[in-house]
Order: structure tokens, then C-alpha cells, then sequence
């Protein structure tokens, strides 16, 4: 089975690398390596692997390395490995993969696989036509997608794990309700006044965020949390239990569903829409599953819990 593994150099950094290099060299000496500095030169690399063949492709870096590795290889018959190294690392978490390099390389090197959906992103580009992304973690239209506007701004002056929090607070004290409608299956859930659209194909994001404790990787379904007229002191004051308890299921201004397909359409004023962390457009926008859509080594998958 061909083997490449692509570090991000700027997310791991030099001698992180250089300790992966020698593990590799010890543990899988047919495997290919790689060093990149963008994203676009990971792309490239991911790209010498023949896609109509079996092989096994590991990334080391954050969620961005991941979602970058994803929509390379999705559709192909490739698998991956994660050797986490970043803020987040919500996708990792999701598959139980260990932080320490020597333990996520033998789980990224080994036979335990899980055939896993993807989300898959469809909406608007402000100067016009349709962008289209896949997602292994989460995507928001409304309030999410100011924060990865913000956060941006701010990871010029700050570490990323600072810039997002800061993202928040400034995107909460900003926020503006929009018009959104929703619908799930082709089911309307209503129009009205909205913070945030959540569509999740997992547990976490914004680095270990768990606003569906109850969501799987692998039952064919994205889940969805409409925050609609929810108040900005409430959106703060309930950020922090989002690390253990989840939205709210009983708020009156927040509503859920689940489905295989979720919509959601705006009016006049833009709408920002993103996934995995990366900004991609404005409403309206389609989610959908794919079920079953990649095959990625981990530990045990996560479950519901407290």
C-alpha cells in the first residue's frame, strides 16, 4: 500500500517535523514524506498519490491541514491518518486519536479503519455563482462565520486559541439578526430572526466546543441547532457549557432537527457561511451527507457522554 505522509510545516513547526521524519524513517521506511508550508503546496502533494489506487495518506497539523486533506481525497479510494498538531484538533478528538506523536503514528500506521459521512457545503459567493466544500466537523451560517471573519483579523496579533475567544466576544457584541428560514428535508422549521444556523457531521468544533454531545460520524445524518432571537449576554454567559453540556435542548429560542439535507435561505442583508473553520461564502446554502464517504484510521469513535 502506498504511504504519504505531509507535514505542515508552519503548523508543526521545525523540529516537530524533524522528530516525525525520524519516526517515519523507523516505523514505515517504504512511506513518502513531505514538507509543506501552504496549503496549496499540501494539495500538490497530495496529489502525487494515485487516486483510482489503494493507498494510505497522513497528515500532521491542525483541523485546516485536515479539511485541506479531505477535500483532496474524498472520492477517492485513499485513507487517511491524522497525526494531530494545532488549537483545535476537534477532528482527532472525534476519532480518539492520541496527542502524543508516537502513539497517533502507530494509530495513524494501523488497521483499525472507520468508514465515516462527510458534510458537504454548497452556497453563495458574494460576487456571485456557488462555492462548494466538504466538512468533517461543522459548518454555521450567521454568528459562526463572523467569528472565522474576526478570528482571523485577530490571529495577526494573537495565538489562535486567543484570537477565537477574543472572535467571539467581539462577533457577539456585533451580532445582528438576520432573517433566516430553515429546512430539513424539505420540511420547513419556520422563517424568523436568527443568530446562528449549527450544522454538525460531529461533536466538536472551535476547539473542543461540543454543542451536540449526541452526534456520530457515521450514521448517515448532519444535525442541526438553529439559535434564533437568543440574547447576546446569554450566548456568552452559555459559551463555556458547550465544553460539556451541549446547546440547550429545552431553550425556547433554540430548534433541532436532523436530517440527511438542511437548507437555509436568508433575505436582503449577507449572511456568512463556513465550515471546518474556513469562510465560504453567504446564504442561502444546502448541507447535505455522504454517507460513508471516508475511510480514516482512529481509535474509538466518540460517544454521547456528560
Amino acid at each position: 500500500m502506498n504511504v504519504l505522509l505531509v507535514v505542515n510545516a508552519r503548523a508543526v513547526g521545525e523540529s516537530r517535523a524533524r522528530r516525525i521524519a525520524a519516526l517515519l524513517r523507523e516505523r514505515a521506511r517504504g512511506a513518502e514524506l513531505a514538507c509543506t508550508a501552504t496549503l496549496d503546496e499540501l494539495r500538490r502533494s497530495i496529489e502525487r498519490l494515485p487516486r483510482d489506487e489503494p493507498g494510505r495518506l497522513i497528515v500532521a497539523g491542525g483541523d485546516g491541514t485536515v479539511s485541506c486533506a479531505v477535500n483532496a481525497i474524498a472520492g477517492t479510494r485513499l485513507e487517511l491518518g491524522v497525526l494531530p498538531h494545532g488549537t483545535g484538533n476537534d477532528f482527532a478528538r472525534s476519532l480518539g486519536i492520541p496527542r502524543r506523536l508516537e502513539q497517533a503514528l502507530e494509530v495513524a500506521l494501523g488497521e483499525r479503519l472507520h468508514t465515516i459521512d462527510l458534510g458537504e457545503c454548497r452556497c453563495a459567493r458574494p460576487a456571485g455563482g456557488t462555492v462548494t466544500r466538504r466538512f468533517v466537523n461543522m459548518a454555521e451560517a450567521g454568528l459562526g462565520g463572523d467569528v472565522v471573519t474576526r478570528a482571523r483579523r485577530l490571529a495577526r496579533v494573537a495565538g489562535s486559541a486567543l484570537a477565537y475567544q477574543l472572535a467571539i466576544a467581539w462577533a457577539v457584541a456585533r451580532m445582528r439578526y438576520a432573517q433566516v428560514e430553515v429546512r430539513v428535508d424539505g420540511a420547513s422549521l419556520g422563517a424568523g430572526a436568527s443568530a446562528n444556523v449549527i450544522v454538525a457531521n460531529g461533536q466538536y468544533f472551535g476547539g473542543g466546543l461540543r454543542p451536540f454531545p449526541w452526534a456520530r460520524l457515521d450514521d448517515g445524518r448532519l444535525e442541526l441547532g438553529w439559535m434564533r432571537r437568543v440574547a447576546r449576554a446569554e450566548i456568552l454567559w452559555r459559551a463555556p457549557t458547550l465544553l460539556r453540556h451541549g446547546l440547550p435542548r429545552d431553550h425556547p429560542d433554540v430548534s433541532f432537527g436532523a436530517g440527511a439535507e438542511i437548507c437555509a435561505a436568508g433575505g436582503e442583508e449577507p449572511v456568512p457561511v463556513e465550515a471546518d473553520g474556513e469562510l465560504l461564502g453567504q446564504l442561502p446554502a444546502d448541507f447535505r451527507v455522504l454517507p460513508g464517504a471516508l475511510r480514516v484510521a482512529g481509535g474509538a469513535l466518540a460517544a454521547e457522554g456528560p
